[in-house]
């Protein structure tokens, strides 16, 4: 390499490493520009954002009016008391995605208008009493994603306006009593993902108020009976990835007003009857992913106020037609990746108030022509992933306010004429990756609202301009794409699209900046080493 180039980068490595040696100003105090940080400090929203700076300190130039303060993704390594001192308006500090191991008592001084504060994604595996001091404020902690370990009684002492603690992604086990007795207001605590084993070594210290609880991906082998009557305002539950096995009848006792439950990701074969007893106001469940393979018909009779239901991944290959008949309120049914062959006449009837239907990754290879029959409220279906051949003319006719279809991934290998009759709220239809060869004039007409079509992945070869409706005449227009071949150049020409309906199925693709980037690189290489 030439002498003088090496000088010149050894003279900016150089200057580079000084200028890190000061600290680095936030905020230009004539005109707020800093090339370390976004400012609008001086307007109304008095905001400083310093992220991905690298920044290993604090910077200067922070004007003291700030609100709000971001230092997410840099280098900084600990907090010295008085560090935010200064900055008494402040109402939003994000310290988060750093490096911090130490926060010394008195870092918040003087913070006593602070509301959110995020210390997650560091490095924190103790706090010390008085860290959080003085915060009279403050409604939301988030020190998730941590190595704490232990928390010491006191720590969070006068935090009495906290509504939202954050302790997920660490390495908590058990907490010791009273630790949480001064958080009157807390609504949410979450204790996911730490190494919590035993229920009776954390419910017990737990606000008896608190009405949502996360306590998913952690180990718990077991839940008791009458586990959860401390908490007669629980509103949401989350006990998801524990990998327990069956429950019995009697674990949520006491809990009358529970409306959000996830038992998903969890090792339960069965769901016993009376399970769910008590839980009249329960509208959320969540049950994917457990080898439960079959479902009791009386499995839902408990719960008649059910307004979202996943069963997604059960290795379910068979529904009862009588399953879903107590839960008439139902708004979302999940049934995505089981091993369902057929639907039973009448599986879907009573349930007038669904708008979300997802049967997709199954193995289903027909559909009766009414078994959507009772779905008039449905607005999203989707039977993508299954080997459905054919679909009768009838069977989406009563879904009236159907605006999205997923119909790709099959076997179809024809398309009725007359399947999209009476649906003017069409606005998605997806076909791609089928058999279609062939589809007639007029399939699409009379569906005013239809945005996009989408045929790719077919062998079409009997179609024309009429087979799909003239452009609209106000936008959005058509988003019609099919392969095109040299056997239906011809629709290049068409007068429907605003834009080529067609993807080119072989040839060239032009180069992307990012190989662009490389090949100028490999240029420049060869033309060193080859002058």
């Amino acid at each position: 390499m030439d002498a003088r180039l090496c000088l010149l980068l050894t003279v900016l490595v150089q200057g580079a490493l000084s200028a890190q040696a000061e600290p680095a100003v936030a905020c230009n105090n004539v005109t707020g520009a800093s090339d370390v940080c976004y400012c609008s400090a001086f307007g109304r929203d008095r905001e400083v954002a310093c992220d991905g700076r690298e920044l290993t300190e604090l910077p200067t130039g922070i004007p003291v009016d700030t609100a709000k303060l971001q230092l997410t993704n840099n280098r900084l390594t600990s907090l010295p008391a008085q560090v935010f001192s200064p900055y008494r308006q402040l109402t939003d500090l994000q310290i988060n995605r750093n490096r911090i191991s130490t926060v010394e008592v008195g870092a918040f001084d003087g913070l006593n208008l602070l509301d959110n504060l995020r210390l997650d994604r560091n490095e924190l595996e103790s706090l010390e009493v008085g860290t959080f001091r003085n915060l009279i404020a403050l409604r939301y902690l988030d020190l998730g994603d941590n190595r704490i370990s232990s928390l010491s009684v006191g720590i969070f002492s006068g935090l009495g306006n906290l509504t939202a603690l954050k302790l997920d992604r660490n390495a908590i086990s058990t907490l010791p009593p009273r630790i949480f007795s001064d958080l009157t207001s807390l609504y949410t605590l979450n204790l996911a993902g730490n190494s919590i084993v035993e229920l009776d070594d954390i419910l017990p210290v737990l606000p008896s108020h608190v009405p949502d609880l996360d306590l998913s991906n952690n180990q718990i082998s077991h839940v008791d009976v009458d586990a959860f009557v401390r908490f007669p305002d629980l509103h949401g539950l989350n006990l998801n990835g524990n990998g327990f096995g069956n429950l019995v009848p009697g674990v949520f006792n006491g809990v009358p007003n529970l409306f959000r439950l996830r038992l998903d990701s969890n090792k339960m074969s069965a769901i016993p009857q009376g399970l769910l007893q008590g839980l009249d106001q329960l509208g959320l469940l969540y049950l994917d992913n457990n080898p439960l393979m079959e479902l009791d018909r009386n499995i839902f009779v408990n719960i008649p106020e059910v307004r979202v239901i996943f069963i997604n991944n059960i290795s379910l290959s068979n529904i009862d037609a009588e399953l879903f008949r107590p839960v008439p309120k139902l708004r979302t049914l999940k049934l995505a990746s089981n091993s369902l062959s057929s639907l039973p006449t009448g599986v879907f009837d009573n349930l007038d108030n669904l708008q979300d239907l997802d049967l997709k990754d199954n193995r289903l290879q027909s559909l009766s022509s009414d078994v959507f029959a009772d779905l008039s409220e449905v607005w999203l279906i989707d039977l993508r992933k299954n080997d459905l051949k054919t679909l009768p003319s009838e069977v989406f006719r009563q879904m009236s306010k159907l605006s999205t279809l997923h119909l790709e991934d099959n076997s179809l290998i024809t398309i009725p004429v007359d399947l999209f009759q009476n649906l003017t709220e069409l606005t998605r239809v997806y076909f791609d990756n089928n058999n279609l060869t062939t589809i007639e004039d007029g399939t699409f007409d009379n569906l005013p609202n239809l945005e996009t079509i989408d045929l790719t992945g077919n062998a079409l070869k009997n179609i024309s301009c009429d087979t799909f409706p003239p452009e609209k005449a106000t936008p959005p227009p058509y988003n019609v794409k099919f392969d095109c071949g040299h056997e239906l150049d011809f629709m290049r020409k068409c007068p429907n699209f605003y834009s080529l309906p067609c993807i080119p199925t072989s040839g060239a693709r032009p180069l992307g900046s990012g190989h662009a980037f490389w090949f100028i690189v490999t240029i420049c290489m060869v033309g060193f080493y080859f002058p």
